[in-house]
């Protein structure tokens, strides 16, 4: 953060391209470019929170958490390469 912050500065109050100002700072560009996703599906976080506060005392491996999770939604969690999506189970 401290670095994107930096090369913020040097483009904004030195004039600095952002090529070079990267450079200078030792950042990515890509880095400086990047732009988070809005995270749009508050329902299935929810759940996974709700899951995860019922299992606070026992630990769970990765695909004991995908079994609690199929047991208590009636369609399932499908994982894709670009992120989570919910298909229904007549689709």
């Amino acid at each position: 953060m401290a670095k994107r912050k930096a090369v913020g500065f040097l483009m904004t109050e030195k004039g600095f391209s952002p090529r070079r100002a990267c450079r200078i700072v030792g950042l990515a560009r890509s880095v400086q470019q990047y732009r988070p996703k809005p995270k749009t599906d508050v329902a299935l976080v929810t759940r996974m929170k709700a899951l995860a506060a019922e299992n606070r005392k026992r630990r769970l491996s990765a695909p004991a958490r995908h079994a609690a999770q199929r047991r208590a939604r009636p369609e399932p969690i499908l994982l894709k390469n670009n992120g989570l999506r919910a298909q229904n189970v007549g689709d």
